[in-house]
């Protein structure tokens, strides 16, 4: 019987952490994948090219918010200004990320370049 409750636990925390593994590679794909087309259209790096995206009120909602989400992703302070200029405090139960910049997406890249996250380490080849 205790083998078996060993085996099991075992299986159980090497599932947990395949799926942590796969879900940490596409978090960082996605990111990765945002980043590189902002830095291909600025010429810049990825930080500074998603600032410069979410800036850039000529670009669509959803593409702004995607640079609003890969930048706490990154968790670069130095995009605290950029962040904070859009940011309104007001958050909406509901967001349409097409026909606004989401005040919940902005609110959370600010904590999270204030105090990091937990995929932050992922992307210093990113900055």
């Amino acid at each position: 019987m205790k083998k078996a409750v060993v085996i099991a636990i075992v299986a159980l925390i090497v599932l947990a952490a395949a799926g942590a593994a796969w879900s940490f590679r596409t978090i960082y794909s996605h990111v990765a994948d945002i980043s590189a087309q902002a830095s291909a259209e600025f010429g810049a790096p990825a930080a500074d090219a998603l600032m410069m995206t979410l800036q850039d009120e000529t670009r669509p909602f959803r593409e702004r918010n995607r640079a609003v989400w890969a930048l706490g992703q990154l968790a670069d302070r130095k995009a605290l200004p950029v962040l904070k200029k859009y940011y309104t405090g007001d958050i909406p139960e509901k967001e349409p990320l097409d026909k606004v910049l989401s005040q919940y997406e902005l609110a959370k890249a600010i904590k999270w370049c204030e105090k990091g996250n937990a995929t932050s380490w992922m992307y210093k080849d990113l900055r």
